[in-house]
Parts: structure tokens; sequence; C-alpha cells
């Protein structure tokens, strides 16, 4: 992407809540908007040629007037890319994205309309143009009313304006009838996640032999990781299609990669995967009649669908409202927090809440069951822990022993799993074994002697012990695993706590 004599724009606009409150932010809107700010940077866009638009000052007057001065001022062989998440929606075939005072009661006056922005591309002699919607599109009736059973946007209306544009490319998080996920382990939204991470050069596999990524080998890098995310982070199988217009060919060059690579290569080639966070959670299985919201009108599931996921995640909203009211009246209780230092987010509708302090935040979240339509699984999760003597403390210990059953490291990069799986083949008599699929999407390391194992995917490693048990008896059944598990040489190529670690 980087041209010596070319120019090189972006504008990056993330939305996590909108005041009208039928339209839905993107969840770590904030979070993915920086990860493509710094990844762009790395590419060799100029810091003051990127432009953020968060929340409050991501109005439609603001959006639109930096959008007509970049149409404006870029000239030929300048590049210029967008970003946007947030909520997105259409209208009699044309796609629109909603500033943060789009009015639900007026959304074609009020909202950006997408084709209007590539039709304005046609008249421009740019090398490259790129938009990039980590959003879900709701199809509007002419008439004002939602239609129902619609999620992604098609792109169709996209296509059809862009047709014949070699130089611009469009790519959608999700398609048709489909909902663009957020990760709460990862803190981001997942196809913003895969698809700053290629363009960070993380990703090398997808990359040509001179460096070059193509829009090709990046849709086929984002289908594979979404699919393979969504596996990992939801028990009920959801279904998220990352789409690419038609406009471009398969080889039209996202990004030149060639010296952000060559500035990885000064390193040494062997770099632990060195960890980035851990957590601790639990996982409750109720029957739908026990759920809060449950009445007597309401018919227990016997399939699973979009409409009866929707259904649980509101019956469970008091489910989960009280787990955060107890958690919070205990840390009010153990913890010497002002009020200015707690923040709690309600689920309000969605399938999680969360409360944040100055050093853990602890999450609760609500889904149907696929396998068993008639239950729902409650899941409290532990994280971001800023410092070992936290959970030392006394007050911490007090709130949140004997709460959890699991605990989970998530490192920096993704984890080989093909080379972990040869690494213990590789060392005989140490028992410890290890158990993979055909696709060896996942595996689960297994210690002569222990009940447990540890089950390895993507970036994370886990495990799950039969009863909840108190925070140090987890950690410390976690480190007898690690410490076997050294001895088939895992240690090698992963930075993992030793024996003496008590965190």
């Amino acid at each position: 992407m980087t041209m010596p004599l070319a120019r090189n724009d972006a504008l990056l606009i993330g939305i996590e809540d909108y005041p009208d409150s039928p339209l839905q932010g993107a969840r770590y809107a904030r979070a993915d908007v920086e990860a493509m700010r710094e990844a762009l940077v790395g590419l060799g866009f100029p810091a003051e040629g990127v432009t953020v638009l968060l929340d409050e000052r991501a109005t439609k007057t603001t959006i639109e007037h930096h959008l007509d001065r970049r149409l404006r001022d870029l000239k030929a062989d300048d590049s210029f890319l967008l970003f946007f998440a947030g909520h997105g929606y259409s209208i009699g075939g044309e796609s629109y994205i909603a500033g943060r005072d789009t009015q639900h009661a007026d959304l074609s006056q009020t909202g950006i309309n997408l084709g209007d922005v590539v039709r304005r591309l046609k008249k421009s002699k740019f090398l490259r143009i790129q938009i990039y919607l980590a959003c879900c599109h709701e199809e509007i009736a002419i008439d004002g009313a939602k239609r129902p059973s619609v999620g992604g946007s098609s792109l169709a209306d996209l296509d059809r304006d862009s047709k014949g544009l070699g130089h611009v490319a469009c790519f959608s998080a999700c398609g048709p009838g489909e909902s663009s996920y957020a990760s709460d382990r990862l803190k981001r939204g997942i196809w913003a996640y895969h698809l700053a991470e290629a363009l960070s050069g993380e990703v090398p596999a997808i990359l040509s032999a001179d460096g070059r990524l193509v829009a090709g080998a990046l849709q086929s890098h984002l289908a594979r990781s979404v699919e393979t995310t969504l596996r990992e982070e939801f028990t009920d199988r959801r279904k998220q299609t990352p789409r690419m217009s038609a406009s471009p060919s398969l080889d039209f060059e996202v990004a030149d990669l060639s010296a952000v690579l060559q500035g990885k290569s000064k390193v040494p080639a062997v770099q632990p995967n060195k960890i980035k966070d851990f957590s601790f959670s639990n996982h409750q299985y109720v029957s739908i009649k026990k759920l809060h919201g449950y009445q007597k009108f309401h018919k227990v599931p016997t399939r699973y669908g979009h409409d009866t996921r929707s259904l649980v995640v509101n019956l469970a909203q008091g489910d989960m409202t009280q787990d955060l009211a107890r958690i919070h009246s205990l840390i009010q209780d153990n913890m010497d927090y002002s009020r200015k230092e707690l923040r709690v987010t309600n689920p309000e509708g969605t399938d999680s809440g969360s409360i944040w302090t100055p050093d853990f935040q602890y999450s609760v979240r609500a889904e149907q069951l696929e396998d068993e339509p008639s239950e729902a699984l409650i899941s409290g999760s532990l994280s971001d822990v800023r410092e070992e003597a936290v959970l030392n403390s006394r007050g911490f210990r007090a709130i949140f022993d004997a709460l959890f059953d699991t605990i989970s490291l998530t490192f920096a990069r993704p984890i080989d799993i093909i080379a972990l799986i040869d690494r213990i083949e590789a060392r005989k008599g140490t028992g410890v074994r290890v158990k993979y699929p055909p696709d060896f999407a996942h595996c689960e390391i297994r210690v002569e002697g222990c009940a447990e194992f540890i089950h390895v995917e993507n970036n994370r490693f886990e495990l799950k012990l039969a009863n909840k048990q108190p925070l140090q008896a987890l950690v410390d059944a976690f480190q007898r695993m690690m410490q076997a598990t050294q001895e088939a040489g895992i240690d090698d190529h992963l930075a993992l706590p030793g024996p003496q670690c008590r965190s």
C-alpha cells in the first residue's frame, strides 16, 4: 500500500452505542478501530492521514464532511480506505450506514448512502479504494417497515454500483440473513480482528512470495478464520459468512506488506508466543423453564434458530442482571472502590453484561444450546486481572473463590496446532498424549494419571475441572499440567508459566 509519491488516506469509524435505541452499535468498535489504525500506520499510512471518528464524533454531518473532502482532494495514484463498525441497513436496494445521530424514524434522510459514495468513486482515478463494513445490515421496506429474518448485507447494490471499477474493493463482515459477532475473549469484533491481523502481517501464509496481500487471499483468510473463531467462541454453531464485492479481481492488491515482513525478519526467527491474558470462567446449564423471564404463556423451544436464540436471551435478562447485581454487591463489600471506579453494563436486550473495575472485568453471558434447544447456558467469566497482588488479596478471594471451574490462557499469536501435535508426538515416554480431529482445528493434551485435559484452540489453552474450585486450586491444577507438558517440549515455542508461578 505504500507508494513513494502517492497519498494514502483512511477514515475509520466506530460506534458502540446509539441514542436512538432501535439502532444497535458494534461491540468493541473502539478496539477494532484502534487495531485498524495501528495496522495502517504500520503499512505506511501517515498518522495524520488516518482520521478516527468514534461514537459522539461520528455524526452524519461529520462523516459526510470527511468523505466529501477526501473524494474531492485525492488525486490519481492516491488510495483511500474506509472502515466502519456500527449499524448498517438497506432501503430499496441501497446500502446505508448509520451515523450516531441517525434517526430510526427517518433512516433514508438521516443515514449515509454508501451507494452514493461508490457512484462518486466511478469518476475517480484512484489507484486503490477499499471499503470495509464491520456491521450487520437490516433491510427496511420502502414503507419503513423492517423485513423479518434479515441480517447481513448482500453487497448487491455495491456490486451493482462498483461494477467495472477495478480500483474499488468492498468487503463486508457477513452475508444475507446473518449477524456480525463479537468475541468477549478477544475483546473485538471477530471479522475485524482477523482483518487487522492480516493487515498487520501476522498471517504470512496468505501473502504472495513478494509480500503482497491480494483480495482473493484476504477474503479466503477472513472466511476461514471467522468460521474457526465462531466455532471456538460459541456452542450453537452460529453462521457468519464474510463477503467481498464482485468488482475487483482476485489479485487486486490490498496491501504491500514486504516492508512489514522485513521488519519482522530482523528479530530472531523463533519467538516465544507470550501470554496475553488469562481468565477464569464457569458454565451453568439451565432449563429454559427456570429462566427468570419465563412465563406460563411461553413455549419451550424444541428447535434451534435465530428466533429461539433471541427468545432465550430475552428470558435470561433477569438472570444476567441479578448475577451482575450480586457480584457488584460483593465487590462493594470486599473491595475498596469508589462509585466512579465501578462501571456496570447491564444486558439491556443483548446476550451479555459486564462489570469493569480498575483491576479486573467480570462478565456474564446467556445463550441457547443448539444440541439441547430446551436448555440455556449461562457463563460467568473473570478477565483482565491487572496485578498478581489483586488475585492474592483477601477481598478478591472472598468474592470469587469457588465460583469458577475453568482457567484459560490466551496467547498473543495463534497457536500452530499441527506443530504442537508434532512436538508432543516426537517425544516418547513423557506420559503426555495428544488427541485431535482430522482437520487439526484443535487438540486435547492429556497427562497420564490426570483426569483433566487441556483443550487447545486458536490462541487459547483451557483447563476445565469437574467442580468449581478456589482460584488457587485452579491455578495449581493448571500448573501441574503445564509442568508435565513442558517435558514434552511445548515450552519450546509457547511462553508457559513455570511451576513457581502463582498467578
